[in-house]
């Protein structure tokens, strides 16, 4: 019995050991191993870049500041005068004819920020009169 404990011990102790003692063969070894993807595919290179703008210029000319003049209609084609935006029923209405849009795009290494943010008047309309500020 104590041998069977000591055996148990032993292959506890090599398996506890062995990861650490292992590693996995590099790829591109003529003979033993497959070629690295890297060396035939462009998208496996480790040399290959993730920053978009380096990828293509179309990326860059993307970036920047935008300023937009927007006019929202209905499907017959009258203006948008009356949008609630969501809120609640009773805190009046914006005027979406003449709302003004700005966009910022910004290209990071690999992520593409799009913000947005639409201003539009309001209309007046709230109870007894209230002006809420410009929809945003």
């Amino acid at each position: 019995m104590k041998a069977f404990n000591l055996h148990v011990a032993v292959i506890s102790t090599v398996l506890a050991i062995s990861p650490t003692q292992s590693a996995a063969l590099a790829c591109g070894i003529k003979g033993v191993t497959k070629p690295c993807l890297g060396d035939a595919e462009d998208r496996y290179s480790a040399d290959a870049s993730y920053n978009l703008t380096e990828q293509n210029s179309f990326w860059e000319s993307l970036e920047g500041l935008y300023v937009q003049d927007m006019k929202f209609f209905f499907e017959d084609g009258t203006p948008e005068t009356n949008y609630t935006a969501g809120l609640p029923e009773g805190l009046g209405t914006f005027d979406m004819s003449k709302a003004k849009s700005f966009v910022n795009i910004t290209v990071d290494g690999s992520r593409f920020y799009y913000h947005r943010y639409v201003m539009a008047k309001h209309n007046s309309d709230g109870p007894e009169g209230m002006q809420l500020p410009g929809l945003v």
